[in-house]
């Protein structure tokens, strides 16, 4: 047996990011002596047996026996997801945070509160707030449930598949069905799910998902190739090495699919405010709670304090805006739910956010703008030849595997007679723009004119007319000699071959709508920059004639040119991630698409990346959205989809937060003195039902920057309009000089703050339901009657609320307060409107 020979594919550094031991493959000319001499290490089997490895014969696989060995070993390819979303974890998720918790504790509290006293219509309305947190926490796990068995439905369609030899047959699994020893055969664009060793053929790997680095590394007889990494050129077989909780595709698979840190302007700002809550609302209910009994001496009455404990839990309840987050959440589940009826599996909740907010739109041609369908429309013979060129150029084609789309296109027209043997193949990748073959009657080369034949400067202007005219320039040459890396020698130009891609029916209206809806379009292709601005021109990209071409440029030379030009040809794979970067750096939100091993590391780095399910495992892998049906004129369905949420969170987020804020305003004043019922009115009929309802809305108008700031200068007037109101009326109300309320009887007090924060609740209801359309007229109509209908009806005395009670003085003051509030809520919103929003901000400031 020959001597290991020393490799430098990089899987010693691989090994050692993963922190494990890699068993270093043998290299050995002769398969069969490298089998057979091989020493296999032992594995230990979920029954802790140590099982013996199978070495199966490459044209015949493991036979159905040796499978279900494997399976009943536990030795498949299965492991857990942990961004899996079980039913029992988003019940748990659901039900035990941090204020649910708290508000289950203030429930009990208000027991104790409650003990000996009367049963009465109004005691038992004081526990309503836990009506509407169990009604909203069993919508939103419902929600969110359905959303889930809609998209996993949907994922199947997008999992993916894997071909392998059993039997002697080559059957189609699922990456999960494969078994330790299993022969796989790999091909370009393929997603390599387990730690394997290749036994036939050569590959060149992309193992950016490991290494950071973007080159492709060439893989050989004897090489590991490993989960997580994917094939960008050539194909092989390779038997499978480790397989589930033995292999690192769990680890890796958590790279490829794992949620990027999201930057997602709306969960962070709610997770700050639920966070800034969730501090002050204990330290503020507590001290509510004494500064009520300082005012009572610090009496030991048990009914006193009983008293005082049920304000505190009033104040504390009112403090909470339980279902601010919850509307955000089947918010968006419940798109997620539309947006997979519309054949669009969202992989990443908040990446419906950034697509919504996405000012910049990156476009590979080939799959967007195109359909993917190309012909040859014309051949130009360069040079004589003795060769038939037409079996030639279908034999070296037909040597490859993998097919592209351009070769299809030759193969139409000129299909393999199989005429030659093969003896050596230079396999097409993104980076050489070409690919060979070495007959035996001699040395072949395929690909574009700049690739195959740089130096000729005669030919490559000739060709750049027809580029201008879109075409896509193929050239056939005859060379000295090549191997699996490069050509060897001169290349004698033979034929030309013009290739005419086909715009997309739905492409020009597509584009019009992202111009016309604020969304830059830039084209970022491999292809010819002429051919490429002459298609976006085509198909309607504004400004399609700037255009560039970044072949042999340094990745800050790109950088620096990315907001310049609209189209740009012949990028390199890491050079489209570098432009992607930089218009994030420019202050865009950035949105990619892609279908191929070129587009990952872009895709990756993309505020938003969506991939077409026809495209590689690659791209639908390391992207947020996947287009089921493969069809760019999806987009502005799922961008208005997008928009439709964010702007009705932003709206409806403030309706909560008015409640937290006057509560706090109150409390500080050490005059909040109601029982939970008190804001009953407010929190169904103002907040709770229409949130909801304005929350499913049509809104497709752009995003606003500035999503807390939004948010909190909408709910400032009205929860200050509620607070200082309230504590006026209270102030007013004890005061025997004005005679309102001589006896400071506690029921008038509350039945003449409450139907104050009611009817203001209307009036701010009717800020946030502007524009009106029809939908929100009978929204707020239905609210305004449910308001007025519990305060004049005797449903008022479930409330505690006694307004027929009320004399001359007392309804004419609450005239006056409503007056003075709905003029100072108008107003600071006004003035909020004007100098807050008077520029858009060119950033969020979230």
């Amino acid at each position: 047996m020959s001597e290991k020979k020393k490799r430098n594919d990089g899987t010693i550094e691989i090994s050692k990011i993963l922190k494990a031991e890699v068993e270093e493959p043998i290299l050995d000319d002769d398969l069969k002596d490298l089998e057979e001499t091989r020493e296999f290490r032992k594995i230990e089997t979920k029954n802790g047996e140590f099982i013996t490895r199978y070495n199966p014969n490459l044209k015949h696989g493991l036979s159905s026996s040796q499978v279900e060995n494997r399976i009943k070993d536990g030795l498949t390819n299965k492991t857990k997801d942990k961004n899996q979303k079980t039913i029992i974890g988003i019940i748990v998720k659901n039900v035990f945070t941090f204020l649910n918790i708290l508000l289950f504790i203030i429930f009990g509290l208000l027991i104790i509160s409650q003990i000996n006293k009367p049963f009465e219509v109004k005691n038992l309305t004081n526990y309503f707030f836990m009506v509407i947190i169990t009604t909203n926490l069993a919508i939103g796990i419902y929600q969110e449930i359905k959303a889930k068995i809609i998209v996993d439905k949907l994922a199947l369609s997008t999992k993916n598949r894997i071909h392998v030899l059993r039997d002697g047959n080559k059957d189609e699994i699922y990456s999960e069905d494969i078994v330790l020893d299993d022969i796989v055969l790999l091909s370009v664009g393929q997603k390599i799910v387990a730690d394997s060793i290749v036994m036939e053929g050569s590959i060149e790997v992309n193992e950016s998902m490991l290494t950071g680095e973007s080159l492709p590394v060439k893989k050989n007889v004897g090489d590991m190739v490993f989960a997580g990494t994917f094939v960008s050129s050539g194909s092989c077989k390779v038997k499978v090495e480790r397989v589930g909780n033995t292999s690192y595709i769990s680890l890796l698979q958590q790279r490829a699919k794992k949620e990027k840190k999201t930057n997602s302007v709306i969960l962070k700002s709610l997770n700050l405010i639920i966070r800034l809550v969730s501090i002050l609302v204990v330290p503020f209910g507590i001290y509510n709670f004494l500064t009520n009994w300082w005012k009572l001496d610090w009496t030991s009455d048990f009914t006193a304090l009983q008293s005082i404990l049920g304000t505190t839990c009033g104040s504390m309840v009112a403090m909470i805006p339980s279902g601010l987050y919850l509307t955000t959440s089947v918010s968006l589940f419940v798109s997620i739910a539309t947006l997979a009826k519309r054949k669009t599996l969202v992989q990443d909740a908040y990446s419906i956010e950034m697509l919504a907010r996405t000012d910049c739109l990156c476009l590979d041609k080939t799959g967007t703008i195109t359909d993917g369908t190309m012909n040859v429309v014309d051949e130009i013979e360069l040079n004589k030849s003795d060769y038939n060129l037409d079996e030639v150029v279908g034999d070296l084609l037909d040597a490859f595997e993998d097919k592209n789309l351009t070769s299809i296109a030759i193969l139409k027209s000129h299909p393999s007679v199989k005429k030659y043997q093969v003896i050596t193949k230079l396999p097409f990748s993104s980076s050489r723009k070409k690919c060979g073959v070495k007959f035996d009657i001699g040395s072949f080369v395929l690909g574009a004119p700049e690739f195959v034949i740089p130096n000729n400067n005669e030919l490559l202007t000739k060709f750049e007319e027809y580029t201008k005219k879109g075409l896509r320039v193929l050239v056939l040459g005859k060379v000295d000699d090549l191997t699996s890396e490069d050509v060897i020698g001169e290349v004698i130009p033979l034929k030309a071959y013009l290739i005419k891609d086909h715009i997309r029916d739905e492409a020009p209206a597509t584009l019009k709508w992202f111009a016309d809806n604020g969304v830059e379009v830039k084209i970022i292709s491999g292809d010819n920059a002429l051919t490429v601005s002459q298609i976006a021109k085509e198909a309607g990209v504004k400004d399609a004639d700037k255009y560039i071409s970044l072949e042999g440029m340094s990745l800050e030379e790109v950088a620096s040119i990315a907001t310049e030009y609209n189209v740009f040809g012949r990028v390199a794979p890491e050079q489209k991630a570098t432009l992607v970067t930089a218009l994030k750096k420019a202050g865009k939100t950035v949105g990619m698409t892609g279908d191929g091993v070129n587009d990952i590391l872009a895709l990756k780095r993309a505020d938003c990346s969506i991939a077409m399910a026809s495209g590689s495992d690659a791209a639908k892998n390391v992207s947020s959205i996947v287009l089921i049906d493969s069809n760019f004129a999806s987009l502005p369905k799922v961008v208005s989809e997008g928009r439709r949420v964010i702007n009705n969170i932003s709206a409806v987020s403030s309706l909560f937060l008015m409640k937290t804020i006057f509560a706090f305003i109150v409390t500080v004043s050490t005059l909040y003195k109601f029982q939970p019922s008190f804001l009953i009115l407010l929190e169904f009929f103002g907040i709770g039902v229409p949130s909801f309802l304005l929350a499913i809305s049509p809104n497709d108008a752009p995003i606003k920057k500035g999503f807390l700031k939004n948010v909190f200068a909408h709910s400032l007037p009205g929860g200050i309009a509620y607070g200082v109101g309230v504590i006026i009326l209270i102030l007013i109300n004890s005061y025997n000089g004005f005679n309102i309320n001589p006896n400071n009887d506690i029921n008038v007090t509350t039945t003449i703050c409450g139907i104050y924060i009611s009817i203001m609740g209307m009036a701010t209801l009717f800020g946030h339901c502007r524009p009106f359309n029809k939908y929100r007229i009978l929204v707020y109509s239905l609210m305004f009657i449910g308001t007025f209908v519990t305060i004049f009806t005797p449903l008022n005395k479930a409330l505690g609320y006694h307004p027929y009670e009320l004399n001359f003085h007392q309804w004419l003051l609450i005239i006056i307060a409503l007056i003075l509030g709905v003029g100072f809520y108008i107003g600071v919103r006004y003035l909020s409107d004007k100098f807050l929003f008077k520029k858009e901000n060119k950033g969020d400031e979230d």
